[in-house]
């Protein structure tokens, strides 16, 4: 009966006074209690707890990263726009030269060799020396011809040795191809001269006969400028005729007559002023 009293009047006391009550009733459950708080309380007090706790909390500061910086190159468009511009300036420096070159008139000396067939007897050497007035795409040429020695004979032996000499008057348009340095002229010509002989056997030849030469040529060909003062070429000159002349000897009858159409091949080498 006392114990159930007991507890009857410890259910009807306030909570403090419950918590006092059974601090006091019950000490052993105090201690119980009041350990685990001692013990977090005494870990967080020790060195060791503060050493770790400074180093969770204070992390170890990292190494400073050093920043590469590489070296600043020119922006491509600065690129672009800098050969633009010394493209623009090499052309205008092209255009001036061909300004100057149409303006300036050159001077030049040519001496061409080669062979010719048609206005003497077979296939002979021959020499042309002449002079040239050049402008930008315009060329004027006036050279001296000489056809080499040739004869003609019958079948007795009787004949006669016959050379030419004549002037040709020339005017060309030229070409250019400047990467390769060429040249490509084409020029029309005006031959005026004679065909010489000398009678061979024969008392009745007048000797130092000649007969007239008039003919009209082209010539075409490829130019190499190997230094602005020297050019060498190569040239095809087809020609006509345009009288028909004829070498007679009293006797024997007609002994040469020039062929109607007739070539040369000729190789020039050309000094430039």
């Amino acid at each position: 009966m006392r114990s159930l009293h007991f507890a009857e009047s410890r259910n009807m006391l306030p909570p403090m006074a419950r918590v006092r009550t059974t601090l006091r009733t019950n000490p052993r459950r105090k201690r119980r209690g009041l350990a685990p708080v001692i013990a977090a309380v005494t870990l967080l007090l020790s060195p060791t707890a503060q050493a770790r706790s400074n180093s969770i909390a204070a992390p170890e500061p990292e190494p400073e990263r050093v920043a590469v910086v590489a070296p600043e190159q020119p922006a491509k468009p600065e690129q672009e726009q800098e050969q633009e511009q010394e493209q623009e300036q090499e052309q205008v420096q092209v255009q001036v030269q061909v300004r100057e070159q149409r303006r300036r008139v050159t001077l030049a000396l040519h001496r061409t060799a080669g062979a010719s067939y048609g206005e003497l007897p077979g296939i002979g050497p021959m020499v042309q020396l002449g002079g040239t007035l050049q402008w930008h795409h315009l060329r004027l040429e006036l050279d001296a011809h000489f056809g080499s020695l040739r004869s003609k004979r019958h079948d007795d032996g009787r004949g006669a040795d016959l050379r030419s000499g004549f002037a040709i008057l020339r005017g060309c348009g030229v070409l250019y191809y400047r990467p390769r340095k060429l040249e490509f002229p084409l020029c029309a010509s005006l031959e005026a001269g004679a065909l010489f002989g000398r009678g061979i056997g024969v008392d009745t030849v007048v000797r130092g006969q000649s007969v007239p030469w008039l003919a009209l040529d082209l010539n075409m060909g490829l130019a190499w400028v190997a230094h602005p003062r020297l050019a060498v070429g190569w040239f095809a000159e087809p020609w006509v005729s345009l009288l028909d002349s004829t070498f007679r000897v009293d006797g024997l009858g007609d002994l040469w007559r020039p062929n109607r159409v007739g070539l040369r091949l000729l190789a020039s080498v050309e000094t430039r002023f």
